[in-house]
Parts: structure tokens; C-alpha cells; sequence
């Protein structure tokens, strides 16, 4: 989108003419953003469902400059198999059971979200079984300085003395994590927002495992390089 004056997200900045986003096909659905200003949004933004509703409201004072703005709307279709987080209604929670050794594959929400948003994931499997996670794909696409994290509790809950990781872009993900019993819960937590998905891209498999086949020193069967793909094959990597 294009504005003839400096872009502004804050309604009180929006006295004139004002461009309203809607995550829907009415005025009812969820609002996305409100936007006035000049010059260029660095951003895309990325409804979560099929439709979006775009508001122009103009001023008492009318078209006196005719500047206006314009914006080019394209669908997405996405090949990739894995399961992304969705919001809806404000909420982006995933419960799942694991049978032992499926696998289910999970990725990073793509759509736009408002800040201070929580999303979650809790596993759980039969109790003598544990769960490992598995990324496949975990890159850095803009740094917030851990504005926007994943973590990783050995619960069912996420608290604090059962925290595995805090993963951002100030601490990047090792290839392989494990419960100790049998639930695992992983939280996607945004401070900042976003119009266009979430600046940690990631891609994880989860599956059930019997404790007694685990093998000491977290073997991995992959490890990630510096731009987070996944390197393949790799002979008895090791995390300590």
C-alpha cells in the first residue's frame, strides 16, 4: 500500500482520511490495522482466512489534495503438508495426541497477528512414553531481539522451572528436543505483532517414543546450519 503521508498505525494520528483492514468479508470481523500516511508499508498484510475487507473513510474535508493510495490484493496458495498455528478469534491453540511413533508435522503462523499474542501447542502420549521434537526448518526472517520467541516447556503447562528453551533470534534451536514424560508444550509468544506472519519461520516434527528406546546423549538424525535448513544425512550429531 501507498500514502501521501507519512504512515501512521495509531488511530489518534489519523484525523483525515483513514484506511481500514478487516480480517473478514464485513466491518464485524476482526480489525487488522488502521492506516494513514505517505510513502510505502513495509509490509504485507496477510489475512488469516479467505476473505479481507479494505475501508476507505474519508475526511469532512474531502478529496482537496486527490492523492488517495492504492494496493495490489493477491491470493496465496501454499504447497507446503505441514499444519500452520491459525488465529482465530483471538486464539491459536493446537491439542494433540500422539500415537506412538507418528509423526505430525507443525509450522509458524503466516497470517497476521495483533501484539501480546499467545499461541500454543500442547502433545501428550501415553504415560510411558515421551515425546521428541524434531526441527525440520527454523530461520531468523527479521530480528525483533526476542520481541518474538519459541519456547519449549517438559509439561503439560508452561511453567517456568519446566522451561526447556527460549528460542529467538538471540538463541537458535538445536535439531532435537526431548520430554522426560510424557507431555510436551511449545509457545509461540509476540510482544510486537505482525500484518505478515511471524518472524521466526519453523517447521517441527513430533512424535511418541518409548523412553527405553532413547539412547544416551540426545543422538540427531539432522542438524541445522546457519540459515536453519535442514542438513542431511549426518552421522551420530550430538548436543550436550
Amino acid at each position: 500500500m501507498c500514502f501521501p503521508r507519512p504512515i501512521s498505525k495509531n488511530a489518534e494520528n489519523c484525523p483525515y482520511d483513514i484506511v481500514k483492514v478487516y480480517d473478514g468479508s464485513s466491518e464485524d470481523s476482526p480489525l487488522i490495522v488502521s492506516l494513514c500516511g505517505r510513502g510505502r508499508l513495509k509490509s504485507n498484510i496477510i489475512a488469516s482466512g479467505p476473505d479481507i475487507l479494505v475501508e476507505f473513510i474519508t475526511s469532512n474535508a474531502g478529496p482537496l489534495l486527490n492523492t488517495g493510495f492504492h494496493f495490489k490484493a493477491d491470493s496465496i496458495i501454499d504447497p507446503d503438508t505441514s499444519e500452520p498455528l491459525q488465529l482465530r478469534n483471538n486464539s491459536c491453540f493446537v491439542e494433540r495426541y500422539l500415537p506412538e511413533n507418528k509423526e505430525s508435522t507443525f509450522s509458524n503462523l503466516r497470517s497476521w497477528y495483533p501484539p501480546n499474542t499467545t499461541c500454543a501447542y500442547r502433545f501428550y502420549t501415553t504415560p510411558e512414553d515421551v515425546i521428541r521434537l524434531d526441527f525440520l526448518l527454523f530461520r531468523i526472517e527479521r530480528f525483533t531481539v526476542c520481541e518474538e520467541s519459541v519456547k519449549l516447556y517438559d509439561a503439560s503447562e508452561p511453567s517456568p522451572t519446566k522451561i526447556i528453551t527460549k528460542l529467538c533470534d538471540m538463541n537458535k534451536a538445536q535439531a532435537v528436543y526431548e520430554s522426560t514424560g510424557h507431555y510436551l508444550y511449545v509457545e509461540f509468544v509476540s510482544s510486537r505483532g505482525s500484518l505478515d506472519g511471524s518472524s521466526i519461520s519453523y517447521e517441527f516434527q513430533v512424535k511418541s517414543v518409548g523412553a527405553s528406546s532413547l539412547e544416551s546423549g540426545h543422538v540427531c538424525n539432522r542438524v541445522l546450519d546457519h540459515d536453519g535448513q535442514i542438513i542431511l544425512p549426518v552421522a551420530r550429531a550430538q548436543f550436550y
